[in-house]
């Protein structure tokens, strides 16, 4: 009988009250015993699992397979669904379940007769969605199969390489194939080499940033830093060291590394300089076999890391590290910034574009940055104790002060006042902060008043012209005002067009006043895969419908079809208006879109709800969980038995009506890619079950 092992699967958040303790150095924050010596480690998120001997454990020692052949490689699905295993010399793969002890769900072996050598697989690696498994053989090629039924999809490249190492890029722009020395840099949907970069030592390991503009080459001697647009290496760091592991922070500020010392180092990416090391455990002693390292989001939000040893698995408690301010205020920074760019009640034409100006954009965002740095500052920065320095600079008539929580500032002041600053209690008024181009807190303006002399000294380094260095063309999260203007014009529009649908559905008495359905848009900064600056145009519908009347406008308890949803479908019906009209040139420019559908359920407990398969089977099918990618299986033999399911289903529905309504998505289909994403409420109501659409539009604004 096949044990199962899905109770042994645990996320990190059991972690939670541990890593809300403040650190001011790495800190072990919790040890997963290994009964067995840990050859090498394979993690995706919290899903841990290690191999010893040709046996893959997870990490509570439950064996999860047993090879009789010996394991060359172990690669984990992304959604943690299953592990695809290679082995020495033999020219086939097998796919393991995750969920059950022993269980090869496909073996994948290469049938063609007419190759030179037979295609025995080198390295391999998933794409970061899941849909595919890239393979490197021996032959040269990089076959891909597809993941729902690991069947051959083609040759994805014929570099006449094998690549001991293989990875993707999270936007799924490139290939990685490493060898050696050399690390080449593929365009995944041309096939063309968009870079060979050489590196002084044998590779280990390649990675890239959640956002794909950074990548990191670890090899014996250092790693090398890669800014992907350019691909050019910036840094060089770890020099003399041989790191066997690098990865990058979820939110892109720090990476991580491991030497073959057993040294765990956490690099400040932004501000260039290590933040810590340690290669002793919390028992001060030696990491010794560390080879894999990683960083996890847990479940409050919060952040740790994972590394191995021979005899252990070590999270880490990162606590310590200051936020990633630019990225924490990306989103607020976005939404002022277009609400900026609206014309005002009363504003004429040609004052209206000269307040817009490139060039004041940068100054009003550099003043909105200031706003939200200042209520961070205000809430950390201790002004209690500062630390006034023993060196007076004649020369520019400065004397430094410095906080605990940011950056010290030069406070201008006569040299025969200083004896009066350093006796007396400084009190500290009108203080404001922002976040300079290395991501850290500091001060633009304050005031400080001397209880001796009452003497007040002023510290100004507001200079918001100089902001047009940060925020100007020059910055990679640059939109022009001319973008942001078009596109506030055109989501006027889109609100209009938006009412007149739902006029009519209420007029029709399909809905009411209770339904209320929202767009909103943003033009986000991106890149395409040849390293051209390119602008996405993000548009997003919702809807809400009253506490009370979500049963007769919404779907009621149990219901999936947007048929049975007249809220959802009145949205539907927006989009498809939207899509025939007012976005119509964007869907004609852009390169591709990307369609993300949400469906949401309450908690009310699911029994069993058929599903007999009327949107087809859905086997182990990736999707995103409250936007981390995990797998689902609903089919006619599993029904819907919980709200997760449920949820699912209401946003595979969804597609489905899109793609069968939608003319501009029949007439090009190959144009448009659907994810599936669900969130399910912790509480019951009908108000919790829901249909969200998130349209992405890349490189809409070509000319």
């Amino acid at each position: 009988m096949k044990k199962s092992l899905f109770r042994t699967f645990a996320c990190v958040s059991f972690l939670t009250m541990s890593l809300m303790i403040s650190a001011q150095q790495l800190q072990e924050a919790a040890r997963f015993t290994l009964k067995n010596p840990c050859e090498s480690f394979i993690n995706v998120q919290s899903l841990f699992f290690y191999e010893s001997d040709n046996y893959l454990y997870n990490y509570r020692n439950v064996t999860l397979f047993e090879a009789t052949n010996d394991i060359s490689q172990a690669v984990l699905n992304p959604t943690g669904s299953s592990l695809a295993v290679l082995f020495n010399g033999k020219n086939f793969i097998e796919i393991i379940s995750t969920q059950e002890a022993n269980e090869i769900l496909f073996t994948i072996r290469d049938k063609r007769k007419d190759l030179p050598i037979k295609s025995i697989p080198i390295s391999a690696a998933f794409t970061p969605d899941a849909r595919e498994l890239l393979v490197s053989n021996r032959t040269g090629e990089i076959l891909s199969y597809n993941t729902s039924d690991y069947l051959l999809k083609g040759i994805a490249l014929t570099p006449g390489k094998a690549y001991n190492h293989l990875s993707v890029s999270p936007n799924l722009y490139y290939i990685v194939g490493a060898g050696d020395k050399v690390v080449d840099v593929w365009n995944k949907e041309t096939s063309a080499l968009r870079k060979s970069i050489e590196v002084p030592g044998v590779v280990n390991a390649v990675a890239f940033s959640d956002d794909s503009r950074q990548m990191a080459i670890a090899y014996n001697g250092g790693v090398a830093l890669v800014d992907v647009m350019s691909m050019n290496t910036t840094a060089t760091v770890a020099e003399g060291e041989n790191v066997n592991d690098v990865c990058f922070h979820p939110e892109g500020k720090y990476m991580a590394w491991l030497s073959d010392n057993a040294k765990l180092t956490v690099y400040n990416v932004k501000g260039g300089k290590v933040e810590e090391t340690t290669n002793l455990d919390k028992n001060n002693t030696p990491m010794t076999g560390a080879k894999h390292l990683a960083f996890l989001k847990n479940a409050d939000g919060t952040f740790s890391m994972v590394s191995n040893t021979e005899n252990a698995i070590l999270v880490w408690d990162i606590s310590f590290l200051s936020p990633f301010y630019g990225f924490l205020f990306s989103d607020a920074l976005d939404a002022g910034m277009d609400n900026w760019m609206k014309q005002a009640s009363g504003e004429d034409l040609d004052a209206y574009h000269i307040r817009v100006a490139d060039e004041n954009a940068a100054i009003q965002k550099a003043m909105l940055l200031e706003e939200l740095a200042t209520k961070i500052g205000l809430e950390t920065v201790k002004f209690d104790d500062p630390f006034i320095s023993d060196t007076y600079n004649a020369e520019n008539h400065t004397i430094e002060v410095a906080f605990e929580g940011a950056n010290a500032i030069q406070l201008e002041l006569p040299e025969n006042e200083v004896q009066n600053l350093r006796d007396g209690q400084l009190t500290f008024s009108e203080t404001a902060f922002t976040i300079n181009e290395k991501d850290e807190l500091e001060f633009s303006y304050l005031v400080a008043t001397s209880a001796v002399t009452g003497a007040k000294y002023i510290y100004d380094n507001r200079q918001y012209v100089k902001m047009q260095d940060i925020f100007g063309e020059s910055n990679a999260e640059y939109v022009p005002v001319a973008i942001r203007q078009e596109a506030n014009t055109q989501m006027e529009a889109l609100v209009v067009q938006k009412e007149a649908i739902v006029e009519e559905s209420r007029t029709q008495n399909l809905i009411t006043g209770k339904t209320e359905i929202s767009v909103d848009s943003q033009v986000k900064a991106d890149f395409d895969a040849d390293g051209n600056k390119i602008y996405n145009y993000k548009v997003n519908y919702k809807y809400d419908v009253s506490t009370g009347f979500s049963a007769q406008e919404d779907f009621s308890a149990g219901k999936y079809r947007v048929e049975d949803s007249n809220a959802a479908l009145t949205m539907l019906q927006a989009i498809d208006k939207a899509m025939d009209t007012e976005l119509a040139s964007y869907l004609e420019k852009c390169k591709n879109v990307e369609i993300t559908i949400t469906g949401t359920a309450d908690s009310k407990a699911v029994k069993m709800i058929p599903y007999y398969g009327i949107y087809g089977a859905f086997n182990n099918e990736p999707y995103y969980k409250k936007g981390t990618l995990s797998s689902i299986t609903v089919n006619s033999k599993t029904h819907i038995t919980n709200n997760e399911q449920l949820a699912f289903i209401r946003a595979v529905s969804a597609q489905d009506w899109m793609k069968k309504n939608i003319d501009k998505i029949k007439e090009n289909p190959d144009k448009f890619t659907f994810k599936y994403g669900t969130e399910v409420a912790e509480n019951e109501g009908s108000e919790f079950r829901r249909i969200v659409v998130n349209i992405v539009m890349k490189d809409a604004f070509t000319k």
